[in-house]
């Protein structure tokens, strides 16, 4: 049976009953939650619903899950951190251009290169220029340097790299707040912490390739 069968199989043979537990003890169960955390083998909610069962009769205790929810937890603030940070060296990078934006608007744009960014070829006519100073062949735009070539092709990747970061990072900074608060009023954080799990809030890191 391969390995990523093989682990899920026996976290729950290991709740399966409080005898086998106690005799396996906390380390191996921590060995076992280590194991599908790291590979990816389980969702957040599926592990949750195996130590303690779905209808709250599991054998494990929440003081057993609980380093494996910090783990969780843990990564997606780190995440959410690093997203941050990109997102303010893109907005640093954004408020240049926007600068430079301006002095274009006030200055006539004076256009250097002399090849062209997507063959490399020598630039000749005719010729498209972008204000981020990329400039292409009319003919090397998919579009024909047509009227929908608005956005470099050179920076485009960027710019919808940085467009969603923002997105995400609002949405899940929002939701983690959301979540802060309502378990501080919960009477019972467990649940609170299961519901938000099987909501996927909390989702499940990727396994590697």
């Amino acid at each position: 049976m391969r390995a990523s069968m093989m682990t899920p199989a026996a976290l729950a043979y290991l709740t399966s009953d409080p005898r086998i537990l106690e005799e396996a003890g906390p380390d191996e169960l921590a060995g076992v939650l280590g194991k599908i955390d790291k590979d990816g083998l389980m969702a957040p909610l599926q592990v949750i619903q195996t130590l303690v069962g779905s209808s709250g009769g599991g054998v494990a205790t929440m003081g057993m899950i609980k380093p494996y929810l910090h783990e969780t937890i843990e990564r997606e603030r780190q995440e959410i951190a690093s997203n941050r940070r990109r997102i303010a060296a893109f907005r640093t990078e954004t408020d240049q251009k926007r600068g430079e934006l301006a002095d274009i608007g006030s200055k006539p744009a004076v256009f250097q290169a002399t090849r062209c960014a997507d063959c490399g070829q020598q630039l000749d006519l005719p010729a498209v220029h972008f204000l981020c100073k990329h400039s292409f062949h009319q003919r090397c735009l998919r579009g024909g340097g047509a009227e929908g070539d608005s956005e470099c092709p050179q920076c485009a990747k960027d710019n919808a790299t940085i467009r969603a970061l923002r997105a995400t990072q609002v949405e899940t900074a929002g939701k983690h707040e959301l979540f802060r608060a309502e378990l501080e009023r919960s009477d019972d954080r467990f649940a609170t912490v299961a519901d938000w799990f099987g909501r996927g809030v909390m989702g499940a890191p990727a396994a590697d390739a």
